[in-house]
């Protein structure tokens, strides 16, 4: 008996389970391929300006290759980057320094005030 009620207590589950998914797919219309639709910008030939802020501190290892990396993005408007150099005990801000001397580099560093004691 207890076999029995094992049995049909999974099977409504798995029925219960298929109708929500079966619901999700077609009632609210392949819902995975929603996302948020944009309409036209009344502006479309200009891109907006861009500022990307990085935060660093002590990070010496990656900071060249990071700012690297995003002075390398395409993006059709006008774009800058400023590190906020957290008072690393590393080298942070002077490899930071050797990327921003770059001509046209697009990259402003500045010093972040001490952490709170």
């Amino acid at each position: 008996m207890d076999l029995i009620v094992l049995a049909a207590v999974l099977l409504t589950l798995s029925l219960l389970a298929l109708a929500l998914w079966l619901y999700m797919i077609w009632g609210r219309g392949f819902f995975w391929r929603l996302g948020p639709f944009l309409p036209p910008s009344a502006n479309s030939g200009e891109w907006p300006p861009v500022v990307a802020i990085v935060a660093a501190r002590d990070e010496a290892e990656v900071i060249v290759r990071s700012l690297s990396s995003l002075r390398r993005q395409q993006y059709s408007g006008r774009c800058a980057i400023v590190l906020e150099d957290d008072n690393s005990l590393d080298a942070t801000a002077v490899l930071a320094r050797g990327v921003a001397s770059g001509k046209g580099s697009g990259v402003e560093i500045i010093a972040g005030e001490p952490p709170p004691i």
